[in-house]
Formats: structure tokens, C-alpha cells, sequence
């Protein structure tokens, strides 16, 4: 668990605004029944998985308004004395049925109902959305990156590109449940128990003289548990700066003020950008770097294939795609 945090008024502003209509209105403690579900699987998949429950229970045993809380909401100049009053007082009283955490889902069906009284099933609505969105997609997206690494050790690193913090933390959280081994980010770790693994950054390698010896000292550190950093961004080049020469791309087009080069013609144009696309640049730059069937991003279908193209590769085999 999380250290607690006062977060009821993680909200859209039209719950509130909703739940003070409600106040006026005789029939404000009147139960209601809200599903929760979703329509479409992510990416075309199957199925989906649900997670988040746990942050959502918390949330909802901690609810409560502060005298801050109270304070800002009067500074609107949109809600009654009366509803304010009654904010300051107000705990969830509502029951709660949801699926188990990490079970598999399928759209339009119940996956969590909350039966409560008509202003607090309307005010926890924006939150329960919030956390089960968030981390039944990153479930969902990290189980199907398992089954397509099939067996192999699949690590969660994501924090840096997460959204913000709470993304990072419990967008780890999520992956463990969808199926990774590990996480990079330490505070996941710390606070839900998740083995935690990792390797160097760039700035290890380009602080050594080469890869060799940068791998060599880290291995070194971490005799039992050493991890090497691959660059996935054209290792290669490193194998063939001694077969280059260095040629000066910019001419003076211009001196004091007058042009030095004459024009050039379209053709000649289109010729020397033929000539490098032919001799000039590497293959694996024309493969990697210009317009081509498949781009490869983090997208299942894309990653799935991406996997097997490389196991293909690997076997010898020549792929039909």
C-alpha cells in the first residue's frame, strides 16, 4: 500500500456539480446500482484484464472531504451552504462488487457495481474509471507482450515515458499482474513487493573508452546478475568508422554577399540523391530509417510480428512478409 493520500477531489468537476443537484432533491439518499464495464478490447485483442481494485478499495475506505477541500469548493460560488456542511461530514457508505483483480474480461459485462446512495455512487465515478482504465490497459498490453516473447523474461521499464509518477508506479504495478518478471522502478518494488532488475544506462557505456571495457567493468560489479545494454538505436555504426572517410557536406553557396555556386538542375538533383540511396548510406539505415511497410512501434500486432520476424532471422528462415 501506497503511503495514504487524501484524493477526493480526484474528480471531473460535473461529479460534484451533479451531486449537489442531488442534494436539493428530495430523494438524494435513494440507492442506486452504477456498472462499470467497457465496449471495445484494446488493439483488437480477445480479451482484456482488470486490474486497479486495490487502489480503488483504499480510495474508497479514505474518502473524505478536508476543511481545504470544503474552503475551494466554497470558492467556486457554484454549491449551497447545506451541501458544503454536509460535505465536511461525508464518508463512502456504499457496497461494492467487483470481479477478482486480474481476471480475464470481456466487453460489455459488469466487471465492478457500486450500490450506494445516489451522491456517493456519482462522486467516486471519475476515480474508479481513472485507476481500472489505466491499469487494465497496461495488463492487458503487457500479458500480450508475454505471449509473444514466449517463455522469455519480459521486464517492465516504462517509468520514464509513463505519464506522470503515479502512472509509473502503478503502471508497473499492472505489468506484474499482466505477466512480467520484473520492474525497473524501484518504488513499484518497494511498495508491492515486485522484483526489481535492470542494467546500465548510455551514459555508463559512453563513460568508458569503448563497450567492451564499459561491459567488462559492470560485469565485474555484478558478477551474478549482470545485464548488458544493447543499443537498439544502430549498433552497427560502431563496426564500420574505420572503413569510412570523412567528407565536408557543406559548400559555400554564398560569399560576401555573392552566390559561389551556380544552379543546380532537377535531374542533377534527383541523380544525387539516387547515387546515395544506392552506394552512399547502409543498408540497415535504408532498412530502418526510410518509409517501409511495417513500422515497428510497441503496438501488439506490431510487436508480435517484430518477435517473429527476429526468431525467423535467427532460425535462417526467409519470411514471406
Amino acid at each position: 500500500m501506497l503511503p495514504q493520500r487524501n484524493l477526493a477531489m480526484m474528480m471531473d468537476l460535473y461529479e460534484m456539480t451533479m451531486a449537489n443537484g442531488y442534494f436539493n432533491r428530495p430523494e438524494h439518499e435513494a440507492w442506486v446500482s452504477f456498472d462499470v464495464f467497457y465496449r471495445k478490447n484494446p488493439d483488437g485483442g480477445g480479451f482484456a484484464i482488470f486490474a486497479g481494485l486495490e487502489q480503488i478499495l483504499e480510495y474508497l475506505e479514505q474518502l473524505h472531504f478536508t476543511k481545504e477541500d470544503v474552503d475551494y469548493l466554497r470558492s467556486l460560488g457554484l454549491y449551497k451552504e447545506g451541501f458544503l456542511d454536509w460535505l465536511q461530514q461525508y464518508r463512502f457508505r456504499g457496497d461494492v462488487t467487483a470481479l477478482r483483480e486480474g481476471t480475464v474480461m470481456y466487453p460489455n459485462e459488469p466487471i465492478m457495481t457500486v450500490y450506494a446512495p445516489l451522491i456517493d455512487a456519482q462522486l467516486v465515478e471519475t476515480f474508479i474509471l481513472t485507476q481500472m482504465n489505466h491499469q487494465s490497459l497496461v495488463a492487458t498490453k503487457a500479458n500480450r507482450i508475454v505471449q509473444a516473447a514466449q517463455g522469455r523474461s519480459v521486464s517492465d521499464f516504462g517509468a520514464r515515458r509513463a505519464h506522470n509518477v503515479d502512472a509509473a508506479v502503478y503502471g508497473a504495478r499492472a505489468a506484474y499482474i499482466g505477466g512480467v518478471d520484473s520492474t525497473a522502478t524501484v518504488l513499484a518494488g518497494q511498495q508491492f513487493g515486485i522484483p526489481v532488475s535492470g542494467t546500465m544506462a548510455h551514459s555508463w557505456v559512453m563513460y568508458h573508452e569503448d563497450e567492451y571495457t564499459a561491459f567488462a567493468q559492470f560485469a565485474e560489479c555484478y558478477p551474478d546478475s549482470t545485464v548488458l545494454l544493447v543499443d537498439p538505436q544502430k549498433p552497427w555504426k560502431q563496426n564500420v568508422f574505420s572503413d569510412c572517410r570523412a567528407e565536408r557536406l557543406h559548400k559555400t553557396m554564398m560569399k560576401e554577399g555573392k552566390r559561389t555556386l551556380p544552379p543546380e538542375s532537377l535531374e542533377s538533383i534527383r541523380g544525387y540523391v539516387r547515387k546515395q540511396l544506392a552506394e552512399e548510406i547502409w543498408p540497415e539505415e535504408q532498412r530502418f530509417e526510410n518509409p517501409h511497410l511495417h513500422f515497428v512501434d510497441m503496438s501488439p500486432a506490431y510487436y508480435e510480428m517484430k518477435i517473429r520476424l527476429l526468431e525467423q532471422a535467427q532460425n535462417g528462415k526467409k519470411s514471406s512478409q
